[in-house]
């Protein structure tokens, strides 16, 4: 298993993390990120500025970028036609990104690969792809 902060500070591993639990575990995991009506929950020993703190930084001038560095821009995927999901939603054409295509099947939608498309929805799937990577 992974080291738990690489989990815990990558949303996408935290998400998958979550994923592979049963609701069973996935309630538990919320009651105990959250806290329930006994007790608080370990979201709260998460360390915050409080507002004191940060009107004092503040008057001096300093924000939380100024400690934390500026993140940078993920640079956009640029999707190949051929290897994209697609699904009809309200009788349109959808592209379907990442863990958009289990969700869609998850949901009862038909999840089809572009080869699997009719010829005219190819022409809109190639449309609808060119304009995601512009």
């Amino acid at each position: 298993m992974a080291d738990f902060e690489d989990i815990i500070l990558d949303k996408n591993k935290l998400i998958k993390a979550f994923e592979k639990l049963s609701i069973t575990e996935s309630m538990t995991v919320r009651a105990n990120l959250l806290g329930d009506d006994n007790e608080k929950g370990a979201i709260e020993s998460l360390r915050t500025v409080s507002p004191e703190l940060a009107a004092m930084m503040e008057k001096e001038g300093l924000s939380l970028a100024d400690f934390g560095g500026e993140k940078k821009a993920r640079k956009k995927r640029v999707l190949v036609l051929e290897n994209q999901n697609f699904t009809h939603e309200d009788d349109k054409l959808k592209l379907l990104i990442s863990r958009a295509v289990s969700k869609y099947k998850n949901d009862g939608f038909k999840v089809l690969s572009y080869s699997e498309l009719s010829k005219s929805d190819q022409k809109i799937a190639q449309q609808i792809v060119e304009d995601h990577n512009a």
